[in-house]
């Protein structure tokens, strides 16, 4: 199966670039920002341009679309508004006339931020759930993503899975992603299983098997998704990181008072 993967210059989309096409799939890429080229087709565009991602799907090979492009973080409206309210629209509506009929959608965890963490454990995790609590701009642009995938899903009849990812680093940077870390790897396992899963549409948590988690694993399983690594070999190397008060909220840090919009503003 040949895949176009969005982002692939990012965090995220370099994790993929080196453990999908490992795993067989035929890897094309698309991003603003170059980089040194691999085996796999490179294709340097914006994902709010409909002809640059018309032009990357018009062979008919690309069977599927993993969406890692986009503004990573809270932002200015406008950046918000343009790569992840446009070019999520773009990307879909790409699909749509190429009859491209899957779609792996990388939501956030922040698109319910502002949910109380509670007593949530391992043992009683947290479910999926329809409420949205976005803890900034960034989470709302991620909420319309997975609902914009549901129309896609209800009226055009793809396949889209959303994931709302946790903490995706090389290793856990803090005491929080003790509990909402998701391993590279087992990044890797989520979107091959978004790949492979006949679940017409689905929203699931991006989080590893970690001692700790808060997160629900049963709609990943649902769709084949079977993580291994655990962030609690790394809890000696960050005994000396402390909890925050911003742990009480599943988007940690993104809900402080200091952080969101006005912050950003005044950087800009």
């Amino acid at each position: 199966m040949t895949i176009l993967l969005t982002g692939s210059s990012g965090r995220l989309g370099t994790m993929l670039r080196q453990r999908l096409g490992g795993d067989g799939w035929q890897l094309r890429l698309l991003d603003l920002v170059p980089y040194a080229p691999d085996d796999s087709e490179t294709i340097i565009a914006d994902v709010t341009d409909p002809l640059a991602l018309d032009a990357a799907l018009a062979d008919g090979t690309v069977e599927a679309i993993v969406h890692l492009g986009g503004q990573p973080t809270e932002a200015v409206w406008e950046r918000v508004r343009d790569a992840n309210f446009e070019g999520v629209y773009q990307l879909f509506e790409a699909a749509r006339r190429a009859h491209v009929g899957r779609v792996v959608y990388a939501s956030s965890n922040h698109a319910v931020g502002f949910t109380p963490r509670g007593e949530a454990s391992a043992s009683a995790p947290l479910a999926v759930s329809g409420t949205s609590r976005p803890d900034t701009l960034y989470g709302v642009s991620k909420i319309f993503g997975e609902a914009l995938g549901r129309y896609y899903v209800e009226r055009y009849g793809l396949t889209v899975s959303c994931l709302r990812i946790g903490t995706c680093d090389w290793t856990p940077p803090d005491h929080r992603s003790l509990s909402t870390w998701l391993s590279p790897d087992d990044f890797t396992r989520l979107v091959d299983a978004a790949l492979r899963t006949d679940v017409p549409y689905s929203v699931v948590w991006g989080v590893s098997a970690n001692t700790r988690r808060w997160w629900s694993l049963e709609e990943g399983f649902a769709i084949g998704y079977r993580p291994v690594d655990d962030a609690e070999a790394y809890a000696a190397q960050l005994a000396e990181s402390p909890a925050l008060a911003s742990d009480d909220f599943v988007g940690g840090g993104f809900t402080t008072p200091g952080f969101g919009i006005d912050e950003v503003r005044s950087r800009d």
